[in-house]
């Protein structure tokens, strides 16, 4: 159950480091709105986040059950993680400023805004499918109700760790956006990259 817990604190990292409309918020409502209300909407945002990674692992879970599930997610999480390693290393690219992504949202209830921006988050829902249906078929995590629970709790956890970094660094990533999303992206490329040569031996072994 401690594994579930850090496999979801982990992807969600994952998932939340690179720029997007949930962290860019964050930024944007600490910088003019105090960093008060970007906790706030970053609670509402992880909240949903559960909602979705438990979701997400329910129908995993369905997914990891078919017959040879195994083999052909293996070979699908190869050509993924090849295909996400090679556009991060593509697209590690200079990058102006952060975009703002809130200009017309509301200045009140911060919580419910977090809840929205992460609602309409539609890849949440495929990300976290693709990768509780790889770790179950990998029986890298147990597929009863209490262990998705706590893998979700470790997806809500990393979430809303993540953009409290966010807000708490907003201004200096304001000043540096264009060195701290190369370096991320190169990262990340280099995570995808490790990822896909483990898939690929684990293929070749049978």
């Amino acid at each position: 159950m401690v594994i579930a817990f850090f496999l979801g604190l982990g992807l969600s990292f994952i998932g939340s480091v690179p720029p997007g409309i949930i962290n860019t918020s964050v930024v944007y409502i600490t910088l003019y709105r105090g960093r008060r209300n970007a906790l706030i909407m970053a609670a509402g945002a992880a909240i949903i986040e559960w909602v979705q990674a438990y979701a997400a692992a329910i129908l995993g879970r369905r997914l990891a059950d078919y017959p040879k599930i195994d083999f052909w997610f293996n070979l699908l999480a190869t050509i993924v993680f090849v295909v996400l390693s090679i556009y991060y290393f593509r697209f590690a690219h200079p990058y102006r400023q952060l975009p703002n992504t809130t200009t017309n949202l509301q200045p009140h209830y911060p919580f419910i805004q977090g809840m929205s921006i992460a609602a309409i988050n539609f890849l949440a829902i495929p990300y976290w499918t693709f990768y509780t249906t790889w770790l179950l078929a990998n029986n890298h995590l147990h597929d009863d109700g209490l262990t998705l629970s706590i893998f979700a709790s470790g997806v809500m956890i990393g979430t809303f760790g993540l953009l409290w970094l966010y807000a708490a660094w907003a201004e200096w990533l304001k000043r540096h956006a264009t060195a701290w999303l190369r370096y991320t992206h190169i990262t990340i490329g280099w995570i995808f990259a490790a990822l896909a040569i483990i898939q690929i031996f684990k293929l070749a072994r049978g």
